[in-house]
């Protein structure tokens, strides 16, 4: 069985992902095997494993498909977007720290429960009805 990516939840039988933005028309937060396997996320964390970095997911829905096809990075410790990671890595940057998968797992439980609360907000309240009074 595959690792699961610790940045996803699941809220109400539904798979979440806390890196998407969901911003534009055609975008989701909602993932699916198809928008994972797409992503950059993992292979940039593999090779790039820094607490500093920061990353934005556009998963695209289309006609039921999803896929994760535009992935934005920046360094947090040097407030700067990352198009290449030449200068990002142990040794090569001065800010470098290891990332720790469990901060992943602890911000993906916080989005869940963000959107929990989100939710709950956007539900209209239902007052209970009032009995008719007797016509005079």
């Amino acid at each position: 069985m595959d690792t699961p990516c610790p940045y996803r939840y699941v809220q109400r039988g539904r798979t979440f992902c806390h890196l998407a933005i969901d911003e534009r028309r055609y975008t989701t937060t909602q993932v699916a095997p198809l928008a994972c396997a797409t992503c950059r996320v993992p292979g940039i964390l593999a090779q790039h494993a820094c607490r500093h970095l920061s990353f934005g997911v556009e998963v695209d829905e289309y006609g039921g498909r999803l896929t994760a096809e535009t992935c934005h990075v920046a360094c947090e410790a040097l407030v700067v977007r990352l198009f290449d990671f030449s200068r990002c890595g142990e040794g090569i940057c001065e800010q470098w720290e290891p990332w720790e998968p469990t901060e992943a797992v602890e911000r993906a439980r916080q989005a869940a429960e963000a959107d929990r609360r989100r939710r709950a907000q956007e539900r209209p309240v239902q007052l209970p009805e009032e009995p008719e009074s007797p016509s005079s």
